[in-house]
């Protein structure tokens, strides 16, 4: 078998465009808008996921390690896409877990967990040491060799990945005068 850093990125989603009808939306009528649906054609790391992760999964694979840590809460889109990719693309994935580790696994979680990711429920206290970088050597000792991808992807890599999104928006026939995007947690 390959070891992940052989395996090809995987492909960016198609996502959909969609238009809007007619109909008058505040005051404002939306017949020549069109929506670029991520949510639509992204598998299980839909939304702005797998762009998030695909520049992740590049570095994790020009350092050459097998596996990817990162943190989210128990109804984590996040670790839920990170789960997924990383079992199709062959990564070992570990989840940290904000909240009790007596509560019975989101169906978030119970994915991860049937795609091999490793779950470790921390605190909340401990969940907020994050960024402390003591606390974050102490998990790359403890998973070594790996790669620490923060909470949501947020990093210069995932940004980088969301540029792709751009992209898209290039490549499609349309003649855009306003781009609006919407903005999440």
């Amino acid at each position: 078998m390959n070891g992940p850093h052989r395996r090809a990125p995987v492909p960016a989603p198609q996502p959909a465009l969609t238009a809007l009808a007619a109909t008058p939306v505040l005051g404002v009528n939306l017949a020549n808008t069109t929506l670029l649906r991520l949510d639509q054609g992204g598998g299980l790391a839909p939304g702005n996921k797998h762009f998030k992760l695909s520049a992740n999964l590049d570095r994790a694979r020009q350092l050459g390690v097998s596996r990817l840590v990162s943190f989210g809460g128990a109804w984590s889109n996040h670790l839920h896409a990170l789960a997924a990719v990383g079992a199709e693309q062959g990564f070992a994935t570990v989840g940290i877990v904000r909240g009790d580790d007596g509560v019975a696994p989101t169906a978030m979680l119970a994915d991860a967990r049937r795609w091999g990711m490793h779950i470790v429920n921390v605190s909340r206290t401990q969940y907020r040491d994050r960024h402390d970088p003591a606390y974050l050597n102490r998990l790359r000792a403890r998973f070594a060799p790996c790669l620490l991808i923060p909470e949501g992807g947020a990093n210069p890599e995932g940004a980088r990945g969301c540029m792709a999104i751009a992209d898209l928006l290039k490549a499609r026939p349309h003649t855009a005068r306003h781009i609006l995007l919407p903005v999440g947690t």
